[in-house]
């Protein structure tokens, strides 16, 4: 007997199968596209990641998974542990278009060696929106073209509609259980994780003393960044104020409130940097000692910018942060690796000028 596993062999199974939705085959064969919708509960942007890249597809749906995210480019996945992507089983799907985190559609170009619609498959491709419908609610519309009437497309198309409710299925728990964060997939073997302690425990380590980072750009310019955390009034959420600066001093870069949020376990924070950004995210920890900010930055000329970072405690008195934001074409860019140190007091050349002047 064939599993659902098998049955949903795509890169998910929504997108070899061209689609989702219940069907009566009796009669007249329906060759209208498969449609159908799922409410999941996650941001929009968790909810494309979880489709679109090679760490969080093999965390949830399939055992090999690799990605070239881009018009022509070829999604292939594997759902066999003991498989390698390249074998005879490995699926291939081609990138058709997409628009990050709104579409995506692909083609299924080379099915597994031991799919049995062979010539029917060559006549059909999806297309999957993604829409938000409230916080951290996002609708999957999954719409499959190509059947027709011939009794081996009809075969097929009953074939995905299991199949890919089998997908849907999956992709539903994983959101229900995993830390809902597309960094965090980077480091998918912490997730679901247990700690002592959640992501505001982790941070407060960092109270006392000040934090930071120094290094030398390519072209020999120096780059430095201050750091301070404090508890907040009520003892438990906190504050963080950072500085920025090179050769020529340094300047306030932004004020960050960490807190959690009430009546829930979610851990929030809110920034405001010196151009008038507002950034607002979430915080979660994803390993023993690894936290992950995910915000959205709101510009005062109107746009949006998502940023990423992974911040990784080594011990007590370090940390290393690694920063990423979303390019348009929907790939991630790093745009820093700083390790910072803990010290009781940061050298004047870290200090603004005012506090220089003030001692």
């Amino acid at each position: 007997m064939t599993s659902l596993r098998t049955l949903a062999f795509g890169v998910a199974g929504v997108w070899l199968a061209g689609g989702f939705g219940d069907h009566s085959y009796a009669g007249e064969a329906d060759t209208g596209p498969l449609v159908q919708e799922r409410i999941i509960s996650a941001p929009v942007d968790q909810v494309w990641t979880a489709f679109t890249t090679k760490q969080a597809l093999e965390s949830w749906m399939v055992a090999h998974a690799e990605i070239d995210l881009r018009v022509g480019g070829l999604m292939r996945t594997h759902y066999d542990p003991e498989g390698t992507l390249g074998d005879p089983q490995t699926i291939e799907n081609t990138i058709l278009s997409f628009h990050p985190q709104r579409m995506i559609s692909i083609k299924a170009t080379k099915p597994p060696a031991s799919f049995q619609w062979k010539d029917a498959i060559e006549k059909m491709w999806s297309v999957i929106y993604l829409e938000p419908v409230g916080p951290g609610r996002t609708r999957v519309t999954c719409c499959g073209f190509g059947y027709d009437q011939s009794e081996a497309s009809q075969e097929m198309r009953k074939h995905f509609d299991a199949g890919n409710n089998w997908t849907l299925d999956r992709l539903e728990e994983y959101f229900a259980t995993k830390v809902q964060n597309p960094a965090s997939d980077r480091n998918a073997g912490a997730i679901g994780e247990k700690h002592d302690g959640d992501a505001l425990t982790l941070l407060a380590k960092s109270v006392g003393g000040e934090w930071i980072h120094e290094s030398t750009d390519e072209n020999g310019s120096v780059f430095r960044v201050r750091n301070v955390v404090a508890y907040a009034p009520d003892g438990k959420s906190l504050v963080a104020r950072s500085w920025l600066g090179r050769e020529d001093g340094m300047f306030a870069h932004g004020t960050t409130q960490i807190w959690r949020e009430p009546g829930t376990n979610e851990i929030r924070f809110q920034n405001v940097n010196e151009a008038g950004a507002i950034g607002r995210g979430r915080l979660d920890r994803v390993g023993e000692r690894t936290l992950v900010w995910d915000w959205n930055a709101y510009h005062p000329d109107g746009s949006v910018r998502r940023f990423w970072i992974d911040m990784i405690f080594p011990d007590d008195d370090h940390y290393r942060m690694v920063m990423r934001y979303l390019r348009g074409d929907g790939t991630e860019h790093e745009i820093m690796n700083a390790l910072y140190k803990r010290v009781d007091q940061s050298p004047e050349r870290f200090l603004p000028k005012s506090k220089k002047v003030s001692g």
